[in-house]
């Protein structure tokens, strides 16, 4: 019997619930089809990580397939960016395939939950983000790498041109912090409609924080070297913008 059938998708959202609940927290945000599940949710505890740009914790999960996910997750206040921290030793993967018992399988995502719920998941995360606010880089380079690991084609193509050219204000802007891209990528996963494509975004915006992502892959295809020619010119396909108009869009 796989998970799904001992442990549906609104089951699972009911003990994500009541778990966020028993820790002061608060769910902002779900999507539930009856066969996929991404929910969201904030917690009490919050650290400055800039002067004035506070980010406060929380957990994510995500239920599809065979595979219920559950991450440390932060929510940018300044602007309702989210970012998910799935690469920590407090992530927990559940294979479905693997748990039969319904009361087994509560058990397990109530644990998986309570970690990612730990004070310290939340403290390792904000100090990776207040050192990647101290790294710089050159901002349209690595968007271009970072654009070449999402693996559906459409979603590159769809997003590449935006993010690069609300990144192309002036050239000297280029040289940014680790953080500040961090913030280009999660601004546009909240501009996201689709729930998977977001879900991506917002790992990709934990995995830069996390400073797991160092070199850029410089795979470019024609849609990203069609929008590196438009903000090294000038020229935009939004006729009315030229880049000296255009800001970071980290919020």
């Amino acid at each position: 019997m796989r998970l799904y059938e001992s442990l549906p998708t609104d089951r699972i959202h009911a003990i994500f619930v009541g778990e966020i609940l028993a820790h002061d927290g608060h769910v902002h945000e779900t999507f539930n089809d009856n066969s996929r599940l991404f929910v969201r949710s904030t917690l009490p505890q919050s650290e400055e990580i800039v002067p004035g740009d506070r980010v406060q914790s929380g957990v994510a999960l995500r239920a599809a397939a065979d595979c219920v996910s559950v991450h440390p997750y932060t929510f940018r206040l300044v602007c309702s960016n989210g970012a998910i921290v799935a690469q920590t030793i407090h992530t927990r993967r559940i294979d479905l395939t693997q748990v039969v018992d319904p009361v087994d399988a509560g058990r397990i995502l109530r644990e998986a939950i309570q970690s990612c719920c730990a004070p310290e998941a939340f403290s390792n995360t904000a100090q990776a983000m207040r050192t990647a606010a101290d790294v710089q880089v050159d901002m349209l380079i690595m968007l271009m790498g970072l654009l070449s690991r999402l693996p559906q084609e459409a979603l590159r193509n769809k997003l590449i041109a935006n993010m690069i050219e609300d990144v192309a204000k002036e050239r000297p802007k280029d040289k940014c912090s680790r953080y500040d891209l961090m913030n280009v990528v999660t601004a546009t996963a909240r501009e996201t409609r689709d729930p998977e494509e977001k879900w991506r975004l917002e790992e990709l915006g934990g995995e830069i924080a996390a400073g797991c992502i160092l070199t850029p892959r410089l795979e470019f295809d024609a849609a990203a070297h069609s929008a590196v020619f438009r903000v090294s010119t000038g020229w935009s396909t939004r006729s009315h913008i030229r880049p000296s108009r255009l800001g970071f869009r980290t919020c």
